[in-house]
């Protein structure tokens, strides 16, 4: 966690000039709070239920070119639209691969997060106003002013039905993650340092998601306070797979 006792920001043209006070503190009972508090509704729930299948080619009906390719489809779209009506529970383990140290955005993911600066407000809804997190989103990708945190994988409890296993680890039972049974592999998670304001209200940090070779996400989570627990008040999204 980091806060910063004072932060100088002035927004003119479009251009963002912000200055920082060196001095900070670091809470790492806040930081583990937030993770707890939002990563259920971070990583949502979706991936409870057992996926949807696969879509035989051809994709259409009216592009079926025999009997049997009709029958298939058929034969999909009926299992499909049950899943939708009666989601199944997957009886898996649902295990995430989720990096033991807080990380720093990465060189591309600065510049992504440099460019939502400087439009800020046309990336979230009309309903907040995005000069809140201007300084907390500059202080995150400036890795200089924080250092990374290890060792928070055995603190990060509150995570439903998600088993939470290290990914340097799990690439050593698995190397490129094949031949894994027993469990459902939902994907690798990092994280990043988590930057807070003065009070403690509000938030920021960077998640990067990747749940396969062309799937994936990285987004700057902006969390609040409420009534004492921490809720995700909107996502920005930086790049997606």
């Amino acid at each position: 966690m980091i806060k910063v006792n004072k932060i100088c920001a002035l927004i003119i043209g479009g251009l963002f000039l912000i200055s920082c006070n060196s001095h900070k503190k670091y809470s790492k009972r806040e930081e583990i709070k937030v993770l707890n508090d939002v990563f259920i509704e971070l990583m949502g729930t979706e991936n409870y239920y057992k996926p949807f299948p696969n879509p035989p080619y051809p994709y259409s009906l009216k592009l079926c070119e025999n009997k049997e390719d009709s029958m298939k489809y058929t034969q999909w779209e009926s299992e499909f639209n049950f899943l939708i009506k009666e989601p199944q529970v997957d009886s898996l383990d649902l295990v995430i691969a989720f990096s033991d140290t807080l990380i720093s955005p990465f060189n591309y993911e600065r510049e992504n997060i440099l460019n939502r600066i400087e439009y800020l407000q046309s990336y979230i809804p009309d309903s907040l106003d995005g000069t809140a997190i201007l300084p907390l989103m500059s202080f995150l990708i400036d890795s200089a002013k924080y250092k990374l945190r290890d060792n928070v994988l055995a603190k990060v409890l509150n995570t439903g039905r998600y088993e939470l296993r290290e990914i340097n680890q799990l690439r050593r039972e698995y190397p490129r993650y094949k031949n894994m049974v027993g469990f459902r592999f939902i994907g690798d998670l990092k994280l990043s340092r988590i930057v807070f304001n003065g009070d403690r209200t509000c938030a920021v940090f960077y998640q990067e998601h990747i749940c396969g070779g062309e799937c994936g996400t990285g987004d700057i989570i902006w969390v609040k306070k409420h009534e004492g627990k921490w809720k995700i008040e909107c996502r920005i999204n930086l790049w997606v797979s």
